[in-house]
């Protein structure tokens, strides 16, 4: 029972651990992948950004003005469009595109490079504001903006991947974790078998040994114990069957003194006898009795 008691906190202990791990990882696995993808995002939006501020930045040549894309129609889907401004903040181009971070183009013609993220509608957008440099000053600012769905939605994609992953992979660590606990406890399970068996009369028995890890050890130290135990109550039984040795010759030498005692207590009863007889008599009786007395001191002794 108590065998299974630390067992199966061994499992929850390492389940858990892992269970906080994997969460850690997948945060960090989420955070690092849409940093990236951001990252990309970004670079890809600056370079847009730069070729349309070249592309209206470059004189057109001779005879073909009109290849530069007319102005959007009205109702036309503005966000993803860029817009250039002067120091006055006033437009560059011709067409009538919208500002889309105004709090940012201070910024930008401060000589900074920003992003913001705003929403046009339900369009949530990425917004790049940098400065227009010519000769190492600035003379105007530019801003252009592209959707973020794509990103949210891969972003998206991947946290509930995660999510799915996770009850998956807890589901194969805690299979894992319970064999290789298990496993690890075996050598534990085999001595608590090996000392069931164990008694007063089977202390030649040993504990198995496994490996070169605390458990041997563990088992290497019992084992000199039992050693040890085995050999005091090898010395114990030699005592006890001395002891009882010698008890049972003390009980055959007192058999002696008692019966000349009750032999002479017997013949003296019956009729008279002389003053030298009877001395006699006792003197014998007094003898045994002294044997007898050194036979007492000496069970009182071993006692």
């Amino acid at each position: 029972m108590h065998l299974a008691s630390i067992r199966t906190r061994l499992v929850i202990q390492n389940i858990g651990v892992m269970a906080v791990a994997l969460i850690l990882l997948g945060f960090l696995t989420y955070y690092i992948a849409a940093g990236s993808q951001m990252r990309a995002f970004d670079h890809d939006l600056e370079r847009r950004s730069q070729r349309f501020v070249d592309d209206h930045r470059r004189p057109p040549p001779q005879g073909e003005e009109g290849m530069r894309p007319p102005p959007p129609p009205p109702n036309s889907h503005q966000p993803f469009r860029g817009v250039l401004l002067d120091l006055q903040k006033q437009p560059l181009t011709q067409d009538s595109a919208s500002v889309y971070a105004p709090n940012d183009i201070q910024l930008g013609l401060d000589g900074e490079q920003v992003y913001s993220n705003i929403m046009e509608g339900e369009v949530p957008l990425r917004v790049i504001t940098h400065p227009i440099m010519q000769s190492g000053r600035v003379i105007g600012v530019a801003q252009h903006a592209a959707p973020l769905d794509e990103v949210f939605r891969v972003q998206s994609e991947l946290a509930n991947t995660l999510i799915i992953l996770f009850p998956i992979s807890m589901g194969i660590i805690s299979i894992a974790v319970n064999s290789l606990v298990k496993r690890s406890l075996r050598p534990v399970r085999n001595i608590s078998r090996t000392a069931d068996k164990m008694g007063s009369q089977d202390l030649a028995l040993r504990l198995p040994i496994y490996g070169n890890d605390e458990f041997a050890e563990l088992s290497t130290t019992l084992n000199g114990l039992l050693a040890r135990l085995q050999n005091a109550f090898q010395r114990q039984e030699e005592v006890l069957e001395q002891q009882r040795q010698f008890v049972a010759d003390a009980s055959h030498e007192l058999r002696t003194p008692l019966t000349v005692i009750k032999a002479n207590a017997d013949l003296y009863q019956k009729g008279e006898r002389t003053t030298e007889s009877y001395r006699s008599a006792l003197g014998v009786i007094g003898r045994s009795a002294n044997t007898m007395n050194r036979l007492v001191q000496d069970l009182l002794l071993l006692a």
